[in-house]
């Protein structure tokens, strides 16, 4: 600002000065145009002092006007106007600047063989106050190798979801809601049923509160409604269980974070209830009758953490009415490290987490019939308690090349085992029912990527080394090859994958997709999985008597805007 004001003032001296110089200038045109006479200059000197005449000095009145009678007319200069420094540095506001774009839609619609279609879209806003999100999927198949829909060999899934915050000062108020429905033929097992419907509805809302700087309390809860039904033929030898189900769970919680610079400290409470809503024979499977489950939790986690090391530990205390024989508490904890880190001898991140200690949870209802198809639960499950160990690394091993490593290990404790469907007995209805097993597990996974300019290749090998959890294999072998060019012009991967140990199918899990960019909205992709199950129109078995879908190809528009 200093420096500013004094160029200001010398500009202004140079402005005062321009009349005087312009007048001086003026002089030879005036004496051309007039002729003046001078006089003699008699000058006088006597001892140390001059005497000038009266007519020593030409008369000049008549061109440079007198300063005490006169005022001369100067040239107009514009005002300048001195203006502060933040205002020099602030940026002019564009009105016409387009306002950037904070809402987007993706999504893809196709088909294919065997009658397959999948179609999908997502619509949301990021913006850090008022986000949401509106999603919706479909995908069906019908025909399964060489069999038909009519023969009970079709599947489809339809899921539509919403979620939306609001904030006001400095509390954030946050709802969803979604809609879940699965459907599956029962592929001519079933003498009762023709095929297995389910539907999950439910929604969740949670207010986040910051009373202080340092703390930050959520208050919330879930609630969800699920039901099971399917189209009858002849259910006279079959359970009430087996032909239908309709569950109401309810979740809400209570957490409390202090933050400070280095740690946080939480305090945690849920509490999780699920409740029969149909007669009371439909959940009536020998001592496990109880037509509703009661489980709360309070517990604690503290967290430290810097730039490259986070260590925590959390602890509980559970109680409920479905926790094991004679058990009105457990106590399960978990303490854990994890590092972040990226020396410069390696080239790249180094992750490395590991955790571990007695975790204790209890299966929700309508998230085990989900999870394993054609499985029907006539109970409420009980607590499920395991000693653990988790851990995961990610190494890089130069700019090109990483290694990634995982293992898990877990055995039950305290009667509190793991409940499965038991694929080798059915039910009269041919469905599934479930049963609790002791397991001690421990898997292991090992793979590579290896990425060199538009290519990326991967290979990664799992291992189950004790039980065997349903529905997963002894060994499993998987390699990938993907080509993305940086200008997004089109892309394609490839998979392969193999399976090895007992009762494993041994036909490899061939697949890929591509896709070509028409416009910079707007693909064409081609997917395709299990190709030799798909050219050899043969089934893959999933479980027990039932297969999966045996390969499928299609022609997909994907778009984003």
């Amino acid at each position: 600002m200093k420096r500013f004001r004094k160029i200001f003032n010398k500009k202004t001296a140079a402005f005062r000065f321009v009349p005087v110089t312009m007048a001086v200038l003026c002089v030879p045109v005036f004496l051309q145009a007039e002729e003046i006479a001078l006089p003699d200059v008699t000058t006088v000197i006597s001892g140390n002092e001059v005497q000038v005449g009266k007519d020593a000095m030409p008369d000049f009145s008549k061109i440079i006007p007198d300063e005490e009678t006169s005022v001369p007319e100067l040239i107009k200069l514009p005002e300048i106007e001195i203006v502060e420094e933040d205002a020099l540095t602030k940026p002019v506001k564009n009105e016409s600047a387009k306002k950037e774009k904070d809402l987007f839609v993706e999504g893809k619609v196709g088909g294919g063989y065997h009658g397959f279609f999948t179609g999908s879209f997502d619509i949301f806003r990021q913006t850090e106050k008022n986000p949401f999100q509106l999603s919706f999927s479909h995908e069906s198949s019908e025909g399964y190798g060489k069999k038909s829909a009519s023969d009970g060999y079709f599947d489809s899934e339809t899921k539509i979801s919403g979620e939306k915050t609001f904030s006001i000062q400095d509390t954030a108020w946050n709802f969803s809601a979604f809609y879940e429905k699965n459907e599956n033929g029962l592929q001519s097992n079933s003498s009762a049923l023709n095929d297995l419907k389910q539907q999950d509805t439910g929604g969740k809302f949670f207010i986040t509160l910051n009373p202080t700087e340092k703390l930050t309390l959520e208050i919330g809860s879930g609630i969800d409604f699920y039901s099971r039904y399917g189209s009858k033929k002849e259910v006279s030898l079959v359970q009430n269980y087996e032909k239908e189900a309709f569950v109401l769970g309810i979740s809400p919680w209570v957490n409390a974070c202090w933050s400070f610079d280095s740690f946080k400290l939480e305090i945690l409470g849920d509490y999780f209830q699920q409740n029969n809503l149909k007669e009371k024979e439909y959940i009536a499977f020998a001592d496990l009758d109880e037509q509703a489950t009661y489980r709360a939790k309070l517990g604690a986690r503290f967290i430290w953490s810097n730039d490259v090391f986070t260590l925590f530990e959390e602890v509980h205390a559970v109680l409920g009415n479905k926790l094991g024989d004679n058990r009105s508490i457990i106590t399960p904890f978990t303490a854990g490290l994890d590092i972040n880190a990226e020396p410069d001898f390696l080239g790249g991140t180094f992750l490395f987490n590991i955790k571990g200690g007695l975790d204790s949870y209890q299966s929700k209802y309508s998230e085990l019939e989900k999870l394993y198809k054609f499985s029907v639960l006539g109970f409420f499950p009980e607590e499920t308690t395991e000693w653990y160990v988790d851990s995961n690394l990610t190494l890089p091993l130069g700019e090109k090349l990483s290694a990634k490593g995982s293992a898990e290990y877990r055995k039950t404790v305290y009667e509190n085992g793991i409940w499965q469907p038991d694929y080798g007995t059915s039910l009269a209805s041919a469905l599934y029912g479930y049963t609790m097993a002791e397991r001690e597990m421990f898997k292991s996974t090992a793979g590579l990527s290896y990425k060199a300019g538009d290519y990326s290749l991967s290979a990664q090998w799992q291992k189950q080394w004790k039980d065997i959890p349903v529905l997963e294999c002894e060994n499993l072998i998987e390699v990938s090859l993907e080509i993305q060019p940086e200008d997004l012009k089109y892309g394609a991967v490839f998979t392969a994958g193999f399976e090895a140990g007992k009762d494993s199918d041994k036909t490899p899990l061939i697949g890929g997709n591509g896709f070509i960019r028409l416009t910079p909205a707007l693909r064409l992709a081609l997917e395709a999985d299990d190709l030799i199950k798909l050219v050899s129109r043969e089934k893959r078995t999933y479980a027990g008597e039932y297969c999966s879908r045996g390969g499928s190809a299609a022609l997909l528009v994907k778009f984003n805007f």
